[in-house]
């Protein structure tokens, strides 16, 4: 039952993430959420959660019908491989890894979001999409340091 409390997560970026809002960005509460969850389980189970965690995402959101779903599904099956606690990884190499997760996932997002904005990719990528990553990782390590929240002996 460990896992409910991320799932608050979704809810949280939904109901609650105007409030969350630092400089006009808020943090990718939904792609922390898959990253915690999904490193304890198979890819499979890890990208069907991803999946349904971002296409619950997209319905309830104003985002593009499927963004979040794609970038979820795919994102869960990363972390499964990447992010397995059963590898023992220090922390410098989590890190590392779920650097490299959510930046090209937050520059994907934004760029979808903000596409035909009169803004260019690079403006979005440098004002919207590296903001939102960077906010995003800090949940993650924040919540990643909370041992019960790891996802140890979650693997199926």
């Amino acid at each position: 039952m460990r896992r409910v409390p991320l799932l608050f997560l979704v809810v949280i970026q939904l109901a609650l993430g105007d409030l969350l809002r630092v400089f006009g960005w808020a943090p990718g509460l939904v792609t922390v959420a898959v990253l915690l969850l999904g490193a304890g389980m198979s890819p499979a189970r890890a990208s069907l959660l991803g999946f349904c965690l971002g296409a619950l995402t997209d319905i309830l959101s104003e985002d593009p019908l499927g963004a979040m779903a794609l970038v979820g599904t795919t994102l869960g099956f990363l972390a499964s491989m990447q992010l397995n606690p059963a590898d023992k990884l220090p922390l410098p190499h989590m890190i590392g890894r779920a650097i490299l997760l959510i930046v090209p996932a937050e520059i994907f997002l934004a760029n979808l979001r903000f596409t035909g904005m009169d803004a260019t990719p690079l403006s979005i990528t440098l004002y919207h999409a590296l903001p939102t990553a960077i906010y995003t990782l800090l949940f993650w390590f924040v919540l990643f340091l909370i041992p019960g929240l790891r996802g140890e002996g979650w693997r199926e």
